[in-house]
């Protein structure tokens, strides 16, 4: 090496001093992104004093997460515009993230709420609760004359924009069962798929629903249960205003078996009139 080396460092002191490994430094010169001030004849690569400055850009946009096609346009340019430019890209992006962490948080907040209170269910008990109105605006017919696997194909092709959403279950998958079908003695011959969201700000006006949390799946729900209902609408001379909607609590994320699945039953209602 003829030029003087007390002016450069070799590839092991500048990884020492910027804390970037040999490995990425002879990435950036093999891609063009950083290269050495000299190569010597024996392959030894060497860094001038200078550069420490540009490795410094580099490794403070990396922390960025600038991309390295951005920072080898940079580098090549090195002005205000372009760097504006940059740090511009980066915020939007950082908006964009925190939008999404602000929706991850709260329908993480929403998954924990009726898992916190999962053990202090009181099963089995109606109450008239005033709620958000369920109002599904997309559906999906299940016919159950079909044999499951063509149930479950045509359920899985109704969730399928939902399942290749970015955002993590901010909905829930529930249920709707006629109410003539519901009210007899027997077995349903069809139900609906629907999704509800469970964001803050997605409801509607409030209604008096008939509530009751219980072990049941949602196509076979227990003589006892139907019976309690019944007999519950007509001791307080009530009107069914819709068909029965059920909403899972503790579903499949959590149990193995369907008849540990505890869902809430909603039927909007209200007084008949004297």
């Amino acid at each position: 090496m003829e030029k003087n080396s007390n002016n450069y460092f070799t590839v092991s002191e500048l990884s020492k001093l910027t804390g970037v490994s040999r490995q990425l430094l002879i990435y950036y010169d093999n891609n063009d992104i950083f290269k050495p001030d000299v190569i010597a004849d024996n392959g030894y690569r060497y860094y001038s004093f200078y550069q420490y400055a540009i490795l410094e850009i580099i490794v403070s946009l990396r922390k960025m997460d600038v991309p390295l096609q951005d920072i080898k346009k940079y580098l090549t340019e090195r002005n205000a515009d372009c760097l504006k430019n940059i740090y511009t890209q980066r915020l939007n992006k950082c908006e964009a993230d925190l939008k999404k962490l602000h929706i991850f948080r709260q329908q993480l907040l929403h998954n924990l709420e009726p898992l916190n209170r999962l053990n202090n269910l009181r099963l089995d008990q109606i109450m008239l609760t005033e709620m958000p109105e369920i109002n599904p605006s997309l559906t999906q017919n299940i016919t159950m004359e079909n044999p499951p696997k063509e149930r479950m194909k045509k359920i899985a092709k109704f969730l399928l924009p939902a399942l290749k959403s970015d955002n993590i279950n901010n909905y829930y998958i529930g249920y709707i069962l006629d109410r003539k079908e519901f009210f007899s003695p027997n077995s349903f011959s069809h139900y609906k798929v629907f999704l509800y969201n469970i964001l803050p700000g997605s409801t509607g006006s409030f209604n008096l629903y008939l509530t009751i949390y219980t072990k049941f799946d949602h196509n076979d729900v227990p003589i006892k249960t139907k019976k309690l209902i019944t007999d519950f609408i007509e001791k307080n001379n009530l009107k069914i205003l819709s068909d029965v909607f059920i909403l899972p609590i503790n579903n499949h994320l959590i149990t193995k078996g369907k008849h540990q699945r505890i869902n809430k039953l909603c039927i909007q209602v209200e007084y008949n009139s004297v």
